[in-house]
């Protein structure tokens, strides 16, 4: 049997070598066998999955639903955050694979602090949150998401001076509540 090195299959078929043409369609379209095939068109699909796998519980966004008292004035916000109520509502968002936006709405007491995914899920859902959501969900929907990862909040960017309006981003809110959802599950581990 001879040693082949890519040099001489692609002299002996033709193939044109370039790096702009893509060498599962060259195989393809040559009709190379499909024993090869296969295996390059599935090692395709082994970054997807891990893309995938890895990237799904990253939160993009937090929303907190205030009640109206809680909106009217900065110390009354303030004031409602330090003793808030573990049935007050939360909304997560991830991105789903097609970048497709993921809501999950629960609330503050169905959070608990974990470390899975080699680190990077850092907060899961009670089950029964979940159960409860995935009943009110169409058949076609994706199940409710039970693991999140909450990265630390960066160096904030002052606005241009130009641009008007509300800015409704306040990062304290989050670490408060994550303090909140911390001292909770010390409090029942303890118990």
């Amino acid at each position: 049997m001879t040693s082949m090195t890519i040099s001489s299959i692609s002299r002996e078929l033709s193939i044109d070598t370039r790096p702009s043409h893509s060498i599962l369609i060259t195989y393809l379209i040559r009709k190379w066998s499909s024993w090869l095939t296969r295996p390059v068109a599935l090692c395709g699909l082994i970054p997807l999955f891990f893309v995938a796998y890895t990237t799904s519980p990253f939160v993009s966004h937090i929303y907190i639903h205030l009640p109206p008292v809680a909106r009217a004035s900065r110390p009354v916000l303030e004031r409602f955050i330090h003793a808030l109520p573990p049935s007050t509502e939360l909304t997560l968002t991830t991105m789903s694979a097609i970048a497709k936006p993921r809501y999950s709405t629960m609330q503050v007491g169905h959070l608990r602090p974990a470390k899975r995914r080699f680190g990077i899920v850092n907060y899961v859902r009670d089950a029964e949150g979940a159960i409860a959501e995935n009943e009110t969900r169409k058949w076609y929907n994706l199940r409710a998401m039970t693991k999140f990862g909450v990265q630390e909040a960066g160096v904030e960017k002052k606005k241009p001076k130009g641009k008007k309006g509300k800015d409704l981003t306040e990062a304290w809110i989050w670490d408060a509540v994550k303090g909140k959802i911390e001292k909770r599950a010390v409090a029942e581990k303890a118990a």
